[in-house]
């Protein structure tokens, strides 16, 4: 399921923290690039039936040629597991690229070193609408999801992605 990517930089994602808060919006597409241009995609989404798993379990997919396979599980604390429903095996670059892409969302060091690229896809990671300000786009939120997860939120300072 490899793609070759142009890279828009404008939806890189540059800190752990907005990793993490675009996989667990509930709608979070994203792509995984090397440095040669081989890109995996992939979305993170919110089970349908949210109140039958643990808080904060995201669904995760690949997606090829506009079709979504099932990988595994997000759990809240950014651990990728895969599923005996997954449609890969361990040992697959897509189900590697997943795990990755998790730990990119809890290990800044790793989004600082890392030469692998990861992106949004340009849409709200909550309702899947498209971003057109220039903050919407460094978060992957739009303004009034950003305010709604603010509101949520327990933190003090408001969230706006890659600061």
């Amino acid at each position: 399921m490899k793609h070759h990517f142009d890279f828009d930089e404008d939806y890189r994602m540059l800190s752990s923290e907005t990793i993490a808060t675009y996989l667990h919006g509930g709608r979070g597409e994203v792509t995984l690039a090397s440095p040669t241009g081989v890109a995996h995609r992939y979305l993170f989404s919110e089970p349908r039936n949210a109140d039958e798993f643990p808080v904060g379990t995201i669904f995760v997919y690949a997606l090829h040629e506009g079709r979504r396979f099932y990988l595994g599980m997000l759990d809240n604390n950014n651990q990728f597991r895969l599923t005996s429903r997954s449609q890969f095996k361990a040992d697959t670059e897509t189900v590697k690229g997943a795990m990755y892409i998790a730990k990119m969302a809890s290990d800044q060091n790793l989004v600082d070193q890392t030469q692998m690229m990861l992106y949004h896809s340009g849409k709200c990671c909550r309702c899947g609408r498209l971003l057109s300000s220039g903050k919407s786009i460094s978060c992957g939120l739009g303004k009034s999801c950003r305010k709604q997860l603010n509101k949520a939120s327990s933190k003090v300072q408001i969230w706006d992605g890659n600061s």
